[in-house]
């Protein structure tokens, strides 16, 4: 875990044992496909703000041009927004450069603060709460961004906090979702009432997360467009709720409960308070995660071999992703390097979230042989 001696032991003992499920940065069994970027346009916009900047000397080379906020090779640009984008740019070039433009006002604000961003973690970036999935596609609220952006850590922390944001989001539809389903196949009250509560925390943890992202954002700020209801899938089955439980709730909320412990150690007071929120809800929520599969197994022990087949995609999927990007030396806003999330995740994953399942798949065989 990237720790030693007394500081490993206090760490083993408190994720192993309060925090006993996590998993890693990627929330589904993957696909290996190489991500497509987006280099081509993104350089384009940043030539023109640099050369707007260089027209009103307010930069005197290159390298002193202050550029746009550049996003991650994990995401999918809406080309039509983008474009307007562009346009927008090059008409307030073009009317600096013959003198009828003004540069103090930047009549592209609209067109480029706004224009939408969609990102693809299932391989890229953090996992927090719950994944929604609607037809096979993970879902996220999209972002309304304004004001300028800027280069610091405090702008790359906010960057983090959005995307937790969006994923906190992202989790309401899915834990509604959840609950309507858990009633359709007949699964006990207390399961559907503490879905219910999941998706209730995930409101919160999404106002704390964008609250977090604006008050480390200087110059930009940030909103989500609301997520869409999302219907019971009719034809769900318990085998189908219990592997997404598995990979979605114990892996993927495990490890947002895992992350937002150890974050809170080195973290400012304020990420520090939100991160301990977001830790003890998102363990009930892994916990709940494990109800489901329990009481999947109870009621149809044969899908034990399904759940650690996908386990072991999982795992084998997560061993061959690339490496996830850096996010150095934000601690003290409370976020962890993808290097040290990615480590952390495959210890426990390894020793904690594999022989659970393999004891509790044992355990439920085992009672249906003797029934």
């Amino acid at each position: 875990m990237m720790v030693d001696g007394h500081s490993r032991a206090a760490l083993a003992q408190r994720v192993l044992v309060a925090l006993f499920l996590t998993a890693a940065c990627e929330a589904a069994v993957g696909d290996d496909e190489p991500q497509e970027t987006y280099d081509e346009p993104v350089e384009e916009r940043e030539a023109l703000e640099c050369d707007i900047q260089l027209a009103c000397g307010e930069a005197s080379s290159e390298a002193e041009c202050r550029l746009p906020w550049r996003p991650s090779g994990c995401t999918e640009i809406d080309d039509a927004a983008f474009e307007a984008c562009i346009s927008a740019m090059r008409d307030v070039l073009a009317d600096i450069e013959d003198g009828t433009g003004i540069c103090q006002t930047r009549d592209y604000g609209d067109a480029c603060n706004e224009w939408e961003l969609y990102a693809d973690y299932d391989t890229c970036a953090t996992t927090a709460g719950r994944p929604l999935y609607i037809d096979g596609e993970q879902t996220l609220p999209i972002v309304v961004r304004t004001g300028r952006p800027a280069m610091s850590p405090r702008a790359c922390a906010a960057e983090h906090w959005l995307r937790c944001a969006q994923l906190e989001a992202a989790s309401v539809p899915a834990f509604r979702r959840l609950q309507a389903e858990l009633g359709q196949l007949g699964a006990p009250p207390a399961l559907r009432a503490a879905a219910r509560q999941a998706a209730e925390d995930e409101v919160v943890h999404t106002r704390l997360c964008l609250a977090q992202a604006n008050a480390m954002s200087d110059a930009e700020r940030f909103s989500l467009r609301p997520m869409p209801r999302v219907a019971a899938r009719p034809d769900v089955t318990l085998e189908q709720l219990a592997v997404e439980a598995l990979l979605e709730g114990c892996v993927a909320e495990g490890a947002a409960a895992a992350w937002a412990a150890i974050a809170t150690e080195n973290a400012d007071a304020e990420p520090a308070t939100v991160l301990q929120t977001i830790a003890a809800d998102e363990l009930r929520h892994a916990t709940l995660s494990w109800r489901v599969i329990g009481w999947a197994l109870c009621e149809q022990p044969s899908i034990a071999g399904r759940l650690q087949a996908a386990l072991e995609a999982w795992q084998h999927g997560a061993r061959s992703a690339p490496q996830p990007p850096g996010r150095e030396d934000l601690a003290r806003f409370g976020v962890l390097s993808a290097t040290h999330e990615r480590a952390i995740t495959a210890e426990l994953v390894e020793k904690v979230v594999r022989p659970t399942l393999q004891a509790l798949c044992r355990r439920r065989m085992d009672e249906a042989a003797r029934a």
